[in-house]
C-alpha cells in the first residue's frame, strides 16, 4: 500500500542452475522457509513467502515463492533457475 513501509533483514543466497553432482543443501533455506523473502528469480525481483517442498527423495527438494496476494501465482524455482535471495521481511 502507498506509504507503506517494509524491513527486511539482508541476504545473500545465490542459486544457479541446479548441479545434481553439488546441489544446495536443503539446510540453507531451512531457516527462512516460511518467511517473506525478497528475491530475484531469473532477473525478475519478487517478494513472497518461501516454501520448501519435499520431492520424495531425502535431499531432493523444489523452492516455491508463494504470493501473499491471491491476484498473483506461485513461482516455483526450478533446476534451469537462477535465483538470488535478497533479504527477508523483518517483523
Amino acid at each position: 500500500m502507498p506509504n507503506d513501509l517494509l524491513y527486511l533483514e539482508p541476504l545473500d543466497i545465490r542459486l544457479d542452475i541446479k548441479d545434481p553432482e553439488h546441489p544446495t543443501p536443503r539446510l540453507t533455506f531451512e531457516h527462512i522457509n516460511g518467511r517473506v523473502v525478497a528475491a530475484m528469480v531469473d532477473g525478475e525481483v519478487t517478494l513472497k513467502q518461501l516454501s520448501i517442498k519435499s520431492l520424495g527423495k531425502r535431499d531432493d527438494y523444489e523452492l516455491q515463492l508463494l504470493p501473499l496476494n491471491p491476484e498473483y501465482f506461485p513461482v516455483v524455482i526450478g533446476p534451469n533457475s537462477t535465483a538470488n535471495f535478497q533479504g527477508v521481511v523483518s517483523y
